[in-house]
């Protein structure tokens, strides 16, 4: 997908639906493995967090895309 933009509303769903599953995951986890999970989370970006990428955006030649999913 060069040269395409994330649609905005598409990472806003794939969010809520990563989220659901991980929430599902941390709740079984203990007695499906035995010991405690440690801290997993998917979060929306910040203000902050859209200014480090930015910043990074301009010192890499990795597509903006791809630093801000991840």
């Amino acid at each position: 997908m060069p040269g395409e933009r994330l649609d905005a509303e598409w990472v806003r769903s794939w969010w809520e639906q990563a989220d659901a599953a991980l929430t599902r995951l941390m709740q079984s986890f203990l007695p499906t493995h035995g010991f405690p999970p440690g801290h997993n989370a998917v979060m929306l970006a910040t203000d902050d967090s859209h200014q480090a990428t930015d910043a990074l955006v301009d010192l890499t030649p990795i597509p903006s895309d791809l630093i801000t999913l991840y």
